[in-house]
């Protein structure tokens, strides 16, 4: 139970900037319980956008993921 407690306050405390990306992680490793807690808390004329930021995060962390492919380490 602590670890929960532990993530709303990390959830509570998360920066505005970049909002969709926090949708996004909790999406990924988050329980579906997490994602909605993240959600509720939203401002409720942010609620309808939702939705959207899921998807631009799906989008954001794709794009990300894609490019760690694509690097090469040098020495």
């Amino acid at each position: 139970m602590r670890d929960v407690d532990d993530r709303a306050v990390l959830i509570a405390s998360a920066p505005p900037v970049g909002a969709h990306l926090n949708i996004g992680f909790f999406e990924q490793v988050g329980t579906p319980a997490e994602l909605a807690a993240v959600t509720a808390n939203l401002p409720h004329a942010a609620l309808h956008l939702a939705l959207a930021m899921r998807e631009q995060a799906r989008a954001t962390l794709s794009s990300l993921k894609a490019t760690e492919h694509r690097r090469t380490v040098t020495a």
